[in-house]
């Protein structure tokens, strides 16, 4: 039996939100909630005064295709889709509404296409050049320069540079368990470098010491995140990527500008 067709959706989500507060413990309440209540932002815009018992899978389907066209990632739509699902069948189970209008509704959602290893090499290089953090930056050129992985990059040591021969060792990883030996010839964008970071230091340190997190222990260097935020500095869309920075098409396109 319906208890109340009449509450409007902007009520369901304060009367939602007390609720989760009640139920959550107090350390993980206050960013839990402001996350949700940010998420729900966008859906109160469009139904904020609309009774909650009137919204149909047709006004879903509306929102998703909104997100959709804001090239919202899609992870990130079926992040919202779950919340919504959530909070209908929370007044389903209590008889607000008769039915959860996010059911039907379905989790693919079409991929934009990618423009990884497309970049020029003016994006690539003008994205670089906008990494502020001289940690980061100095990685990304590794990277740039030997193409190598990040995984690779932070598990090279300092008796992997071989001086003499000019060589870069490293570890491949082919299926996640075994690991096989391969080498680069040394390019000489990374010389200088490495030889300051041989001086003084034993062949068992790690090249690239990761910075971690003083909680957690955790390695908090995100690369893809770096690329992201110097991109939307740079004014570049879609954002730089790894496989663009690796991919050698971004050395060979519209080199001449």
């Amino acid at each position: 039996m319906i208890k109340n067709r009449k509450i409007s959706f902007s009520d369901a989500i304060e009367k939602y939100c007390k609720v989760k507060l009640v139920t959550m413990s107090m350390h993980i309440v206050r960013d839990k909630i402001r996350k949700e209540l940010v998420e729900f932002a966008s859906f109160s815009d469009m139904f904020g005064t609309n009774q909650i018992s009137r919204i149909t899978i047709n006004h879903i389907k509306e929102l998703k295709s909104f997100f959709i066209t804001e090239n919202v990632p899609p992870f990130r739509i079926n992040d919202k889709l779950r919340l919504y699902l959530d909070f209908f069948e929370y007044f389903k189970t209590r008889g607000f509404i008769d039915a959860n209008p996010v059911n039907g509704i379905s989790k693919t959602i079409p991929r934009p296409v990618s423009k990884a290893a497309t970049h020029t090499l003016i994006e690539v290089l003008e994205t670089i050049h906008h990494i502020k953090n001289p940690y980061i930056k100095q990685v990304i050129e590794f990277i740039y320069s030997t193409k190598l992985r990040p995984k690779e990059v932070f598990n090279l040591t300092i008796g992997d540079i071989d001086f003499k021969n000019e060589i870069i060792r490293f570890k491949r990883n082919w299926d996640r368990r075994q690991y096989e030996c391969d080498s680069i010839q040394m390019p000489e964008e990374v010389k200088e470098f490495c030889l300051k970071c041989a001086q003084g230091r034993d062949r068992d340190e790690i090249l690239f010491p990761s910075i971690q997190h003083k909680r957690s222990g955790k390695p908090i260097v995100s690369v893809r995140t770096a690329l992201d935020n110097a991109s939307y500095k740079a004014g570049v869309y879609p954002s730089v990527t790894l496989s663009s920075i690796i991919s050698p098409k971004a050395q060979s396109q519209h080199i001449q500008v």
